[in-house]
C-alpha cells in the first residue's frame, strides 16, 4: 500500500499518474477516512531558471496548471494532486480511483532547525565577525527560489540567525511549486524531530550533511554534502522506519573531497594545483596520496587548503576517516606542433555540486 505523510490544516500535494481523464476538468472525487472530498488536480506547465549566483548554479522554479481533459494521452500523465486537508484529522487512509493510500499524520510548528543550543555545534559566525557570512546567507535566501532546495536554505537561514520571513518574498507564487516545497519542508521538519529524540548529536551531524558552509578562497559559501536521492531517503527511513539508522546514513555521505585547481607551467614543469576539502565539524588528520604514495596533512573544520603537486603526477588521492576520494589529473607534457602554442595557468571551474563530486572541468 502507498504511504504519504499529511499534516492537518495544510495541502497534500500527492504525485500522480493521470491514465483516464477525470469526471470533472480540475478535480478529482478523494475519500479520506469515511469523508468524501475532492482535489484540484495541476500538471506542469514549464521551468523557469536562472543563474543569479555562480556558485549556486541553477535555480529552478516550476510552473504548474490545472488539468483539462486535453491533456490525457496513451501513456499515463504526471501530475499532482492538491488536497485540503481540514485542522481535525484523524483518518489513517486516503482512497483515490479505488487505490488506498495509508496516512500518517503528524503536528504542524516543527521546523527543521537545529538550535538546540546544548548540542548545537558551533558555527563560524560570532556577532562580530557576522560580516564574514554576508555571501552564504545571500546564497541561502536566493536558494529560496528553488522548489526542491529551499528547505536547505531555510535549515541554512535559521542556523544563520537571519529571520525566516526575510527570505519568503523570493519564494515562488505559484500555488502549487509553492504547496510541494512547503510539504517538503514539513516532511523534513517531521524526520528531523524523530532524528532528533534518538540522537541529538546525530541529527546535528545530520542537518551538517543536508546543509552547511564552508571557507573556500576566503569566503564562506553553502554546500549540499547529501544528494537529493540520499536526502530524500533520509527523510522517508525516518519516517517510514523504526529501525532506520542514521549512523549507516551519515557513513553514505561523503564528509571530504579533492578537486582540482588548475595547473600552471613553471621553469622546473607543470605545478598541479590541488584543492582538499573537509566539511566534518571537526579537524581531522588525512593521508593525501600521489600516484600511490601517502603523506599525511591536518584539515581544518569546513575549510579548503591547497596543495602544489609538482612534477608529473597521473592521480592523487585523499582519506579521511572512513571517506576516500580520488581526483585524475591531465596528462603533461602537452604535445604541440609548429608553430608552437601560448598557455596561460589553466584553472578548474567549480561550482557547489562539482566541489562535493569532485567532478570539476577547466576553465
Amino acid at each position: 500500500m502507498e504511504r504519504s505523510e499529511v499534516f492537518p490544516g495544510h495541502a497534500l500535494p500527492l504525485p500522480v499518474r493521470v491514465i483516464s481523464a477525470p469526471t470533472a476538468p480540475t478535480t478529482v472525487p478523494v475519500r479520506i477516512g469515511a469523508a468524501e472530498t475532492t482535489g484540484s488536480l495541476h500538471v506542469p506547465a514549464g521551468i523557469n531558471t536562472s543563474r543569479p549566483d555562480p556558485w549556486l548554479g541553477e535555480i529552478r522554479s516550476a510552473n504548474w496548471r490545472p488539468w483539462q481533459p486535453t491533456d490525457a494521452g496513451p501513456q499515463p500523465t504526471p501530475a499532482v494532486l492538491l488536497i485540503k486537508i481540514p485542522p481535525a484529522f484523524d483518518a489513517t487512509t486516503l482512497t483515490l480511483g479505488g487505490v488506498p493510500v495509508r496516512l500518517s499524520t503528524f503536528g504542524v510548528g516543527e521546523r527543521p532547525t537545529d538550535a538546540q543550543p546544548a548540542t548545537a555545534l558551533q558555527d563560524p559566525y560570532a556577532p562580530a565577525d557576522r560580516t564574514r557570512g554576508r555571501l552564504a546567507i545571500a546564497q541561502a535566501e536566493l536558494i529560496q527560489r528553488d522548489a526542491l532546495l529551499r528547505v536547505r536554505g531555510r535549515l541554512l537561514l535559521d542556523r544563520l540567525g537571519v529571520e525566516i520571513t526575510r527570505a519568503n518574498a523570493a519564494v515562488t507564487t505559484d500555488p502549487v511549486a509553492a504547496a510541494l516545497a512547503a510539504h517538503r519542508e514539513r516532511r523534513l521538519a517531521a524526520a528531523l524531530a524523530r532524528a532528533w529524540s534518538r540522537d541529538p548529536s546525530s541529527s546535528v551531524r545530520v542537518r551538517r550533511r543536508i546543509a552547511t558552509t564552508v571557507r573556500l578562497d576566503d569566503r564562506e559559501v553553502v554546500l549540499f554534502p547529501a544528494t537529493e536521492a540520499q536526502l530524500e531517503r533520509l527523510i522517508d527511513g525516518l519516517l517510514q522506519s523504526r529501525t532506520f539508522s542514521i549512523d549507516r546514513w551519515l557513513t553514505e555521505v561523503p564528509s571530504s573531497t579533492i578537486f582540482d585547481r588548475g595547473v600552471s607551467v613553471a621553469s622546473s614543469g607543470p605545478v598541479h594545483r590541488v584543492g582538499v576539502l573537509s566539511w566534518s565539524e571537526d579537524a581531522a588528520l588525512a593521508l593525501f596520496s600521489r600516484n600511490g604514495s601517502g603523506t599525511p596533512i591536518d584539515l581544518q573544520p569546513r575549510t579548503a587548503r591547497e596543495l602544489a603537486v609538482l612534477g608529473p603526477t597521473s592521480t592523487v588521492g585523499i582519506l579521511a576517516g572512513g571517506d576516500a576520494a580520488q581526483l585524475d589529473l591531465p596528462a603533461w607534457p602537452i604535445g604541440i606542433a609548429p608553430p608552437g602554442v601560448t598557455l596561460a595557468p589553466l584553472r578548474a571551474a567549480f561550482d557547489a555540486q562539482s566541489l562535493v563530486t569532485g567532478k570539476t572541468q577547466p576553465e
